[in-house]
């Protein structure tokens, strides 16, 4: 049986729009979301509230205001919190590389929180006042509004490891 040319065409031009597709999709360029995906929407209230981010610059702790999108959720309002302060401390130089929070934990009770980084905060060799400066920066930031006692830091979910500092136990807020 012989194919026409009308039918070799046709195959011809499906084959090269769904190998395009195909493409246009693996590179992301068009998002196809099937049924099994549904819209959610959190049912959160956002406001702005005004936050105080300190941190250690010119031997004293330094103070700056910023206003912060606020939710009823406390996992998000400290990693928004975290991220403000780890951009703040890269803009006035005293971290080198951009650093984010990947995930805010807090237990049950309330009482601990657990900070995951996408990378070191600090520089392996960086003076041992350095690194507790920038860990108390964050602990002194989250203190006035939530009541953690302790906070756990990670690199890419695993604890964060220092020759210097001991970061296997939650830092005292």
């Amino acid at each position: 049986m012989l194919i026409s040319k009308r039918h070799v065409k046709t195959i011809f031009i499906y084959s090269i729009l769904s190998a395009c597709l195909f493409f246009i999709i693996q590179q992301e360029w068009l998002i196809w979301l099937g049924p099994q995906f549904k819209k959610t929407t959190f049912s959160s209230t956002k406001t702005h509230k005004e936050i105080h981010l300190y941190y250690w610059k010119h031997d004293q702790w330094q103070d700056d205001t910023i206003q912060s999108i606020w939710v009823n959720n406390s996992q998000q309002n400290i990693h928004y919190i975290t991220n403000h302060l780890l951009t703040l401390l890269y803009e006035e130089g005293i971290i080198s590389q951009i650093i984010t929070a990947e995930t805010v934990i807090i237990n049950q009770s309330e009482s601990e929180a657990f900070i995951s980084f996408d990378r070191k905060p600090f520089k392996k060799n960086s003076p041992i006042i350095t690194k507790t400066h920038l860990l108390e920066a964050l602990c002194k930031t989250i203190a006035p509004l939530y009541p953690l006692q302790k906070i756990h830091f990670f690199v890419k979910h695993k604890p964060l490891e220092d020759p210097h500092i001991d970061c296997s136990i939650g830092w005292p807020v």
